[in-house]
């Protein structure tokens, strides 16, 4: 037992002594693989998630959960058993999150309770100091204005590219809370493409089916990476160290075998300043993901059962009936939008420049997604614009 607990305290110190950055980075890495893998198999087609908006509203809910409930949500989310080390790699994450002069980055996070439930002074602490997050109350029992305010509230924070996150049929009889968070992300391409250069082109959504697609087009110097089955590209934002990674197969159809290896495409590395010729697709996405289902198999069971131990949160006995996830992004000559809203609702440029150009025509289905200092905050698929 000695032994046991002082591997654990070993264990811990190393993690503490760590970047907390860095270990949020990885946390946060291993998330998205997972969130990835659950979305490739259950939902064909477009899809599009936040791992950053998941993992800051989940483990806000891991600060009022107790014992297996606990430790089930800190494995799912991959962030550290210790919870004081949770709060501190988070702390740095959000504070981290900050708003520039030619871009806009932004995360939110909000409580709201029913008036007949009493959030713990300790955990309100907590979500104040470590999440920055305030407490408000509404009528549950009114669940047209409940929905109501909870919509205005995820529009506002993200300049209304996040609309009617819930519905009246996610408010449930029991329903006694909802723990928010809105991220909100704008900004331009450092390498902007020229609108009189965009052309419709054919998009292969199979190897012998295309359908036609506005494509963007530039010559120019970017981050590459060449593997024997995927090209990798990293689009740099203006005045952030934020980039969108794209990862095009060197199949049409080989998007498939990439995802099965979406923990190396997430990881990639040894990017090399290269000329590319890039062909890159405009398009607007806008998903609502039901994560529950996800978490499930992800293992996180004791938190949606009314049996659920959220006893750190409220003297209430509270669990986790849904978590919704509403997601829009819009890539344009310009640069990119992209925005997040997640609820999870109680119940009770300088290199070498090769004569020839590389060709990067993103004309098929590919993974793409954005990264910061924070790690990575949206993934998403793109099988047909």
């Amino acid at each position: 037992m000695n032994l046991l607990l002082l591997a654990s305290l070993t264990v811990i110190a190393v993690m503490a002594d760590e970047d907390p950055n860095a270990v949020f980075q990885e946390s946060l890495r291993s998330f998205s693989s997972k969130i990835y893998k659950e979305l490739a198999d259950s939902s064909p087609g477009n899809f599009l998630a936040c791992p950053l908006s998941s993992e800051l509203v989940l483990a806000m809910v891991l600060n009022g959960a107790r014992d297996q409930t606990a430790q089930q949500l800190a494995h799912a989310i991959s962030v550290p058993n210790d919870l004081a080390t949770t709060n501190k790699i988070v702390n740095s994450a959000i504070s981290s999150i900050k708003t520039g002069s030619t871009y806009t980055l932004k995360t939110v996070n909000k409580i709201f309770v029913s008036n007949d439930t009493t959030i713990k002074s300790g955990f309100a602490k907590t979500a104040a100091e470590i999440f920055k997050s305030s407490v408000g109350t509404v009528d549950f029992k009114n669940k047209q204005a409940s929905v109501d305010h909870v919509n205005a509230w995820a529009a506002d924070n993200t300049e209304n590219r996040i609309t009617n996150l819930l519905t009246t049929q996610d408010i449930k009889d029991d329903t006694r809370a909802i723990l928010l968070n809105a991220i909100y992300f704008q900004a331009t391409w450092a390498k902007r493409f020229h609108e009189e250069n965009t052309i419709e082109k054919p998009f292969y959504t199979s190897p012998t089916k295309t359908s036609p697609v506005k494509m963007m087009e530039q010559t120019s110097t970017f981050e590459y990476l060449d593997q024997p089955n995927a090209q990798f590209l990293k689009m740099s934002y203006l005045g952030t160290d934020a980039v969108m990674v794209v990862v095009l197969p060197k199949e049409k159809d080989g998007l498939s075998k990439l995802e099965d290896q979406i923990d190396n495409v997430l990881s990639a590395k040894n990017f090399e300043h290269k000329k590319v010729h890039v062909l890159f697709p405009k398009f607007t996405m806008d998903t609502k993901i039901k994560m529950k289902p996800l978490l499930e198999r992800l293992g996180v069971i004791d938190l949606f059962k009314p049996t659920a131990d959220l006893t750190d949160l409220s003297d209430n006995r509270l669990y986790i009936s849904e978590v919704v996830q509403k997601n829009y992004i819009e890539v344009n000559e310009k640069g990119t939008i992209a925005a997040s809203a997640t609820a999870a609702i109680a119940g009770v440029g300088a290199g070498y420049n090769p004569e020839e150009p590389i060709e990067f025509a993103v004309d098929h289905p590919f993974i793409y997604y954005i990264w910061s200092p924070t790690g990575i905050m949206f993934v998403g698929r793109l099988y047909e614009p």
